[in-house]
Formats: structure tokens, sequence, C-alpha cells
């Protein structure tokens, strides 16, 4: 959900904001609609489902999440080998923390505002939107969308990867970002 804050923060306090990294970030809702998959679309993680449903949501924190942790991280990381039993019981054990379970049911609870008008073409910082092609939470098509809307974007689309590529294949995306700040810096240098 970073990205989605990110260029919202960017939206109110644009001064603020000298540039933006978006990884699978989520878009605005009419997005969603207009996305077409054309038969490339995964399924959605049963959790992330099962958390759209009201009564669900009633229940969920007197359940034990861990199988839906396993099959969520699983199908978010497009079940690649980075997903083992250590990773699992990390992202198991953050759930059971006290106020998470609560934080995310309450997240779920507030979908995001459909109704805001939200014009992503005045956000002109140099963006690096990176995706997973495989992601089974946000389609990697919503890249495009970013790079429709800002002005100053650039895409990287990861084949083979899921919702989490700096996970997923740190050394590559962190080579990216290393880059794009890279690139950052040469354009401030030249502007002095």
């Amino acid at each position: 959900m970073g990205g989605g804050v990110t260029w919202q923060y960017a939206l109110r306090h644009p001064s603020r904001v000298d540039a933006m990294i978006l990884i699978d970030s989520t878009g605005l809702p009419e997005w969603r609609k207009s996305i077409r998959t054309d038969g490339e679309a995964r399924e959605t993680p049963l959790a992330f489902r099962l958390l759209q449903q009201r009564w669900f949501r009633a229940i969920a924190a007197r359940l034990d999440p861990y199988y839906l942790v396993k099959q969520g991280l699983e199908s978010s990381y497009n079940y690649s080998p980075v997903v083992d039993d250590e990773l699992i019981m990390r992202y198991y054990e953050l759930t059971l923390r006290h106020g998470t379970r609560h934080a995310i049911l309450k997240r779920f609870d507030r979908p995001f505002n459909a109704t805001a008008a939200f014009d992503l073409s005045k956000l002109t910082q140099p963006t690096l939107v990176m995706w997973g092609k495989e992601d089974s939470l946000i389609p990697y098509q919503t890249a495009s969308k970013f790079a429709e809307v800002l002005p100053n974007a650039k895409v990287i689309i990861y084949d083979g990867v899921g919702h989490i590529p700096m996970e997923e294949i740190p050394e590559r995306s962190a080579e990216d970002v290393r880059q794009f700040l890279a690139g950052l810096t040469n354009r401030s240098d030249q502007a002095n």
C-alpha cells in the first residue's frame, strides 16, 4: 500500500517530494475497470478475496491466519522459491503482533475512496514505476496507466516476478533503484 500512499502524499505536498518510486502500486480506482488482462490475470490470493467480504472480517480476528498467510505469500510472490518456511513464519508472526490484525481488518473495512478526484498529471517528479508481471494483487498493466498519466515516469516490468520484486529479485530491483537515484543526482548536479 506504500505506492498509493506515496502518490497521494505527493499530490497533497508536491514541494516535499523530489522523486517517487512506485513498486506494484495501487492506482486510481477507475483503472481496475479499464485494465484488460486478455486472459493473463492472476487469481487474487484467497486472503485478499476473503478480506473484501464483511462476513469474513467479522470473524477473521478469531481465526489462526497461518494458511491464509502461506497461500497469500505463495501467490503474491508468484510461487517463488523465496517463499520458504522462515519467510512464512516471519509474516505469520507479524500478523499475530498486537494491533496488526485490527489494522488489516480496518484497512479492508474502508475501501479506497473511489469518489475522490485525483489528477496524477500534476505529479511532475521523476518517477520509477517497477512491476512484477505476474503480480496477483494488482495487474501489471497498471504500470502502463501510471506511464500514461505521470509525465516523467520510467517503467520497468519484471517477467516471472510477482507483487514483491524487492524481495523476489533483490539484486536486480536494487540495481534499478540505484540507477534511478544516480540519474536524479546527475540531474541535480547539472542544474547547479
